[in-house]
C-alpha cells in the first residue's frame, strides 16, 4: 500500500514519521551521542553525520544541539537541513547561558517602558530576553554553526564582547518597531466598507504574522527591515479605500506564495524550526509585498513572481 506520495518531503514524511523517529531514536541510543540538560559545551567535537546498519538498512544520523529553554541537549536528526536549523538555535541558547545577560531595562525612561509594555508579549521581561536572544543571533552571523569546543569558545568570546551594545541597539529598534506596529494596528480597527473587507482581513493577518509573541527572536537580522515592512502596511491601508479592486488583485498575486510558505511551515514536526530555504521564502514574500504595495520604500533585494516560483521549485 502507498503510505505517501507527492512533492513535499515534509508532507510525505508525516505518515512515516512515528516509525522513522523510532529508528532514529534507537540509532541515537546505540550511538551514545544524545545528551540533555547541558549549560556549557560538554560535547567534545560533534561529528556532522554517522551511519549505522539497522535491520539490514543504512541509517544516516545528523547530530546537532537543540535548544531546551533553560539548557541545551544533543540529538540526532534525520536530515541535514533540520540538523543545521536546530543546531544554530542550540548554539545560540548555549551562548546565552554562558554569557552575562545585559540588563536592558534598568536605565529606561517611563516612555520607553510604556512602549515596551504595549506589545504582544505577556511581559516586558520576556520581550527584553528576546532582544538579547536576537542580539546573540545577529552577532553569530554566518559563523554560528560551530561543531568543536575550540570554535565554540572562540565564538563565545566574540559574541561576549559585542553583546551589551548590540542588545541595546536591538531594544531601541524594537521600541521603534512597536510604535509603527501600534500605528498600523490602529488603522486596521473600526468598521469598514464591505468592498474592502477581504483586504482588511488580509492586512490584519499580515500584521499578526509580522508582530506576535516571539517575533523578536524569530526575526534575527531581518528585524532591521521591520520598520519598512510596517510602513508598507500603513501605505497599503491608506490606498485601500480608493483602490479596493486593485488591492484584491495584488493580494491574489501574493496569496499563492504566502500559502505555500504556510503549508510548508505547518508540515514541519512540532518544535522544529524552519530551514534556510523556508526562511528565505518567508522574507522574500515580505519583500514582494513591499514591491507591490509600497514600491517607494524599495526592497532589500530583487524580487519578482518568477524569482519566488524558482525558490518554490528548488
Amino acid at each position: 500500500s502507498v503510505l505517501g506520495e507527492g512533492k513535499d518531503l515534509e508532507e510525505l514524511k508525516r505518515p512515516l514519521r512515528p516509525s522513522f523517529e523510532q529508528a532514529m531514536t534507537s540509532a541515537a541510543a546505540e550511538s551514545g551521542l544524545t545528551r540533555t540538560g547541558q549549560t556549557s559545551w560538554t560535547f567534545g567535537d560533534i561529528e556532522r553525520s554517522f551511519v549505522q546498519l539497522r535491520a539490514g538498512h543504512e541509517v544516516r544520523g545528523h547530530p546537532g544541539l537543540v535548544d531546551e529553554g533553560a539548557s541545551v541537549g544533543l540529538r540526532i536528526f534525520a536530515g541535514e537541513e533540520e540538523q543545521r536549523a536546530r543546531h544554530r538555535r542550540g548554539v545560540r541558547r548555549l551562548l546565552l547561558l554562558g554569557l552575562p545577560t545585559p540588563d536592558l531595562l534598568s536605565g529606561l525612561g517611563n516612555a520607553d517602558k510604556l512602549a515596551l509594555a504595549g506589545s504582544p508579549y505577556p511581559s516586558v521581561q520576556e520581550l527584553a530576553a528576546d532582544c538579547v536572544l536576537n542580539a546573540v543571533d545577529q552577532l553569530m552571523g554566518d559563523r554560528g554553526l560551530v561543531w568543536t569546543r575550540e570554535d565554540y569558545l572562540a565564538l563565545q568570546d566574540r559574541v561576549g564582547v559585542g553583546l551589551p551594545a548590540k542588545a541595546a541597539e536591538v531594544l531601541a529598534l524594537v521600541i521603534r518597531v512597536l510604535a509603527l506596529w501600534r500605528e498600523a494596528d490602529r488603522l486596521l480597527q473600526g468598521r469598514v466598507d464591505l468592498a474592502v473587507l477581504p483586504s482588511m482581513t488580509d492586512l490584519q493577518a499580515h500584521l499578526a504574522h509580522l508582530v506576535h509573541r516571539g517575533f523578536v527572536a524569530d526575526a534575527g537580522a531581518r528585524l532591521l527591515h521591520y520598520p519598512r515592512y510596517l510602513q508598507g502596511v500603513v501605505i497599503r491601508r491608506d490606498r485601500l479605500d480608493a483602490e479596493p479592486r486593485r488591492d484584491r488583485q495584488l493580494m491574489a498575486q501574493v496569496a499563492e506564495f504566502q500559502q505555500a510558505w504556510q503549508h510548508r511551515t505547518d508540515a514541519l514536526a512540532e518544535g522544529r524550526p524552519p530551514g534556510e530555504q523556508l526562511e528565505r521564502l518567508r522574507w522574500l514574500v515580505e519583500e514582494y509585498r513591499v514591491s507591490l504595495w509600497a514600491q517607494q520604500l524599495g526592497t532589500a533585494e530583487t524580487v519578482s513572481d518568477a524569482r519566488l516560483r524558482k525558490l518554490l521549485a528548488g
